[in-house]
């Protein structure tokens, strides 16, 4: 049998028992302007999608979600989900939907479980975006976003969001990862 098929079939061997922790389901590009932030959503199944967002003017954490919402719902109501209550110093944010994947909470159980979105923002400057995740110390709609700024929100777990994988590494991983434990033979 060729290298070829060991590879696959070794990749295949591997996603059959490797358990099913998502990662980033999807990647969505939203909105219009001159500007483009990103918004990572990950849920406490592990499941994350990232949105591109372009939007002009001036633009907080919270409008970033607006436009998240209002281009999601134009021909979908149910394909983006946003729930924020206010309670006089600012809008919470607690819940957040996208497609199959919605969940809510207000830290009313805290500390026994942190149900809530936690709020990260990523000012890139420790090698460049997705590397520098900070919990806010403030909230979406004091945060000012900026051209090439990055929020993130996690539900329950007070990890910074999920890396997300370049695409030239999950290629690699792809096409060459299976075919490392593969056993080779030789022609004579």
């Amino acid at each position: 049998m060729s290298d070829a098929f060991h590879s696959v079939a070794a990749v295949a061997a591997c996603l059959a028992v490797t358990p099913c922790f998502a990662g980033i389901i999807d990647t969505y590009s939203v909105g219009s302007g001159q500007f483009h932030s990103t918004v990572q959503i990950d849920f406490s199944t592990g499941d994350g999608y990232v949105f591109n967002v372009a939007w002009s003017g001036t633009a907080t954490g919270m409008d970033l979600l607006q436009i998240i919402d209002q281009a999601m719902s134009v021909n979908d109501p149910e394909a983006f989900q946003l729930v924020t209550d206010d309670f006089g110093w600012g809008a919470f944010v607690s819940g957040l939907g996208v497609g199959d994947s919605y969940e809510y909470g207000t830290g009313d159980l805290w500390p026994e479980v942190e149900n809530y979105w936690h709020y990260w923002t990523d000012s890139g400057t420790a090698g460049g975006p997705g590397n520098d995740w900070q919990s806010s110390w403030i909230g979406a709609s004091d945060r000012i976003a900026y051209d090439g700024s990055r929020d993130g929100w996690v539900f329950i777990l007070p990890d910074a969001p999920q890396s997300v994988p370049t695409p030239a590494a999950a290629v690699v991983a792809l096409l060459f990862g299976g075919s490392l434990g593969s056993p080779r033979r030789r022609r004579r």
